[in-house]
């Protein structure tokens, strides 16, 4: 399958680079590892440094491209994951399966979102931890509508803190912050953001 994210990922370079989100690596380092689930997982910066960690890895991404990569930096660290293919619609995985889901920029439509978000709330395990960035509403001000990739276009996919307490209402919040931030995580993408991040934790 092709896709533009194919088109966007098919290059030598990694277009997000190699090292883990920020708020990624504050929330899993001192973790006891376990099973963890990374949708829309992109080159695979995340799953292989939750692998070096220990954590049984288990990534998925539309973009046949991406897992090549991923797959490619796996064995560079030596470490091994699992990297599925396929789009969020198709999620089927085990409910109650996994102890830490990290959703980073994963951006869908309205009607889907809820849909998407929901769905991963079954998957974690009683205790389980859910947490989640991506780009808000207020993230308009900040895109050059000459960049396709500076975040969704389209008002409607950007995140609001309603949003997001909605979707996982089923979650205990732990903590949900909207901030405007600097980004440099290659040399490709960098710039501000308006962003919000989101810990959540299955208390059942």
């Amino acid at each position: 399958m092709t896709n533009s994210w194919d088109k966007r990922f098919d290059t030598p370079e990694y277009v997000y680079g190699t090292i883990p989100n920020l708020f990624f690596k504050q929330q899993i380092d001192g973790l006891q590892p376990g099973k963890i689930l990374l949708p829309c997982e992109g080159e695979g910066r995340h799953a292989v440094y939750a692998a070096k960690l220990g954590w049984e890895v288990t990534a998925f991404d539309y973009s046949t491209v991406a897992r090549e990569k991923a797959m490619a930096l796996a064995e560079k660290n030596n470490v091994s994951i699992i990297y599925n293919i396929h789009d969020i619609a198709e999620m089927d995985y085990r409910e109650n399966s996994f102890d830490f889901i990290a959703l980073f920029y994963a951006h869908s439509p309205a009607d889907v979102r809820p849909v998407f978000h929901k769905q991963l709330v079954k998957y974690l395990k009683p205790k389980g931890i859910l947490i989640l960035e991506g780009f808000s509403k207020n993230h308009e001000q900040f895109q050059d509508k000459t960049q396709p990739f500076n975040g969704p276009k389209n008002l409607d996919h950007l995140f609001s803190k309603s949003d997001i307490l909605d979707d996982f209402s089923a979650l205990t919040c732990l903590e949900i912050q909207e901030t405007d931030t600097q980004r440099q995580q290659s040399a490709q993408h960098f710039g501000w953001r308006s962003i919000i991040r989101y810990i959540g934790e299955n208390i059942f």
